[in-house]
């Protein structure tokens, strides 16, 4: 997208946020991108999280042909960034991406996660994987564990919680 740098991490709260840019009128503060953003490719998609005069927002875009963008839907792909609305108002302090499956973890610890759940990346707290792919944030629900970091991988995703638990699903 035209000013905008994308980055190939994961970015989370309170790390050296190396990228700035404007959404609308909110100040982007983190960024994290899967692949480089050209013309919609079936394994490219961003995410990037505005914060700015108590306004918190998600926006998501490239390829939702997973439901990775968490937007409701599966698609070719969605070329400017779109708000997740069903996360209006949260305060993210962690977000990552990669190719089919996103994740993001608000400042009370939950867990969302939203894409592809392929060998059983996405799953409930009580051990079952997702059936279908997951088209809107979903709470990894548990009422002990509150987590602070998430990276994703191709068919993985990995969260780390504030004791230093880690929690993987997928292979």
């Amino acid at each position: 997208m035209k000013g905008y740098n994308l980055l190939n991490s994961v970015l989370c709260q309170g790390k050296k946020m190396p990228m700035s840019g404007r959404i609308g009128s909110a100040m982007v503060a983190s960024v994290a991108t899967y692949g480089m953003y050209k013309q919609m490719k079936s394994n490219q998609q961003s995410i990037a999280y505005a914060d700015g005069e108590a306004i918190h927002r998600l926006f998501s875009w490239g390829s939702c042909l997973k439901g990775q963008l968490g937007i409701g839907g599966e698609s070719q792909g969605v070329s400017v960034p779109s708000e997740i609305t069903s996360l209006n108002s949260m305060n993210i302090k962690c977000l990552a991406a990669s190719g089919e499956k996103s994740a993001v973890i608000n400042s009370y610890g939950e867990l969302f996660t939203f894409g592809s759940s392929k060998n059983f990346s996405m799953m409930h707290a009580d051990g079952h994987g997702h059936k279908d792919n997951l088209k809107l944030p979903t709470i990894y629900g548990s009422e002990t564990l509150v987590f602070s970091k998430v990276a994703i991988g191709n068919e993985h995703v990995a969260a780390i919680t504030e004791d230093g638990r880690l929690f993987t699903m997928g292979t």
